[in-house]
Formats: structure tokens, sequence, C-alpha cells
């Protein structure tokens, strides 16, 4: 038997995850509990260049593909 320990941020989707892994055959879940939070709420809150970047992409524009074969190439690829 193994264990799977995740910790999730959205207590919405750790809903979602608890119904699904608890229909799948062969899977228990142990236990599930709220840790305490010690996160600023602000953690939620997008940045603005993350606020620009959705803006992009609902407009749809596209950065392209990111290359990771090498530091070289990745960088090249993010300008």
């Amino acid at each position: 038997m193994d264990t799977l320990t995740i910790e999730i941020d959205n207590p919405t989707l750790l809903e979602h995850l608890k119904s699904i892994l608890g229909s799948i055959k062969g899977v228990k879940i142990i236990s599930s509990k709220k840790a305490k939070s010690s996160t600023n709420e602000m953690e939620d809150i997008p940045n603005q260049e993350t606020l620009a970047a959705m803006k992009e992409v609902e407009q749809g524009k596209d950065a392209g593909i990111v290359k990771l074969d090498n530091i070289d190439q990745f960088i090249a690829s993010m300008q």
C-alpha cells in the first residue's frame, strides 16, 4: 500500500478531489483536515504582472512556445 500526502490551498478544489478520489476503487481517504492558515489573504489577489498576462490571454494573444531544452533557448524564447 502506498500513501500520498498533498496540500490544497483552495477548499473548493479539496472537496472536488475528495469526491473524485473517494469514488476510485482501491483509494481510501484516511483523513482530511484544515491546516491553520498562516498565509496572508493578499496571496489570493493577482499582482499587476499576472493581471496583465491574464488580460493578454483573454484577448487571444499568445506568447509562443517556451523552450526548455537549455538555458540559452529558454531565455531566447522568453524575449
